[in-house]
């Protein structure tokens, strides 16, 4: 069970265009992962409240709206998110901020969540979230939702296994597999698509996916080709990461590439549900990780050395018998050639006995 699922309670939902951003950043103690999880609704006045169901458990905590985040960002980290020439219009007294494009022409409002319009519940195994939208008299048509999730259980989307296709670097190398899914019915628990059932789902026009990750982590393969690559503008993503993580314990000399994948609906063929299968490399440099390989290092010095020792020792003693036995052979042959002179020198002349 390691599907998202996503539907909602309301009116229509259609052309809604979902962004999904999943970071993994090196960091001093072990890798930061964080999904966001981005939603354009374009037909919003509608909808009353939305359903993400997360395959683990999660608390308040483990959530962040990152609509003020943007609001308050920068026109260039604002134009790299949605990698579109926008603009940002707002009112102090409001909680919806107008995006526009270079012509001035409105394109979506971000609207600025709060604590109220979060909810969980734990039930079918892990969590769901409900995102309740604000009243009708104030809501907006053309609406944007983003907000972050952090904590452990995003490992449960990826395995992590030891490269084994050289022992000299195995200690380090690691090998990562992630299966990511929205709205794969096979592997949701019948009770939650029984309740999907009861309410609506959305009809996705579009939905981005990015895998971002450390320059130094390897693409080995994935379950079809990415549509592009590329390196994050440097020095502009930092405020953006810090609305949940504190940079101090994230390395920021890496250099961040992002992996797109992106799936499109047609008259043909409807998004009923979306996955990425992805597998690389990296290098696992955590202070244990460390530990442990100078542990093994010098245990594997010390047992080198005893039996270093032990086969110098008895190529020693073998040499030393062997010594020992060639003297004993010589000093036998040495005696007994003492023997024979001493009986020749014994031995009566037999021309002085006839004289």
């Amino acid at each position: 069970m390691n599907s998202l699922a996503i539907w909602y309670e309301g009116g229509s939902g259609k052309n809604i265009h979902l962004h999904i951003n999943f970071w993994k950043l090196p960091s001093k103690a072990r890798d930061s992962r964080f999904l966001d999880i981005g939603l354009n609704l374009p037909d919003a006045l509608e909808i009353e409240n939305i359903y993400i169901f997360i395959p683990f458990a999660i608390d308040e905590e483990n959530i962040k709206d990152l609509g003020r985040v943007i609001a308050a960002s920068p026109v260039k980290l604002l134009t790299a998110i949605f990698n579109e020439d926008y603009r940002i219009t707002s009112s102090a007294m409001s909680d919806y901020y107008r995006v526009n494009d270079h012509s001035g022409q409105e394109v979506f409002n971000i609207y600025a969540m709060n604590e109220t319009n979060f909810s969980l519940e734990k039930k079918h195994g892990g969590t769901v979230i409900v995102l309740s939208m604000p009243q009708k008299n104030i809501r907006q048509d053309k609406t944007y939702l983003r907000f972050r999730i952090t904590g452990l259980g995003l490992a449960h989307f990826s395995r992590i296994e030891k490269d084994v296709s050289s022992i000299l670097s195995s200690a380090f190398s690691k090998n990562e597999i992630l299966d990511f899914r929205i709205n794969s019915a096979r592997h949701l628990p019948n009770k939650l698509l029984e309740e999907m059932s009861e309410h609506r789902v959305f009809d996705v026009g579009k939905i981005h996916f990015f895998y971002i990750c450390s320059y130094c982590e390897n693409y080995i393969l994935s379950h079809q080709p990415f549509h592009s690559v590329r390196k994050l503008e440097d020095g502009i993503w930092k405020e953006y990461i810090c609305a949940t993580h504190n940079l101090q314990n994230i390395s920021t000399e890496e250099t961040f590439i992002a992996y797109h994948w992106k799936k499109k609906s047609n008259i043909d063929s409807k998004i009923e549900d979306f996955n990425v299968f992805l597998k690389t490399n990296f290098r696992d440099k955590n202070l244990l990780t460390i530990v442990k390989y100078v542990a093994f290092l010098l245990l594997f010095s010390v047992f080198a050395g005893l039996i270093t020792n032990f086969i110098y020792s008895e190529l020693t003693n073998k040499s030393l018998a062997k010594e020992s036995m060639d003297m004993h052979d010589n000093t036998g042959a040495a005696a007994k050639g003492s023997n024979l002179s001493t009986k020749q020198l014994s031995v009566p002349n037999k021309t002085d006995s006839k004289n």
